[in-house]
């Protein structure tokens, strides 16, 4: 998988690699926890697009 991701230019995350330090769950934050991160970042990266597409529109 690896070999596959790298030769695309983008690289799997190390959870699909089998990474044996991320057998340990125990110190992972809870699933809503996590989920939040995740949406919080992606409403920033969206803004940023946003921004980025109004700049190439000739937008403020």
């Amino acid at each position: 998988m690896r070999e596959h991701s790298e030769r695309k230019g983008h690289r799997a995350p190390e959870a699909e690699l089998g990474d044996e330090s991320l057998e340990d769950s125990e110190n992972l934050p809870e699933p809503d926890v996590i989920a939040a991160e995740i949406v919080g970042n992606l409403e920033v990266a969206l803004e940023q697009f946003g921004s980025i597409y109004q700049e190439l529109e000739g937008g403020e």
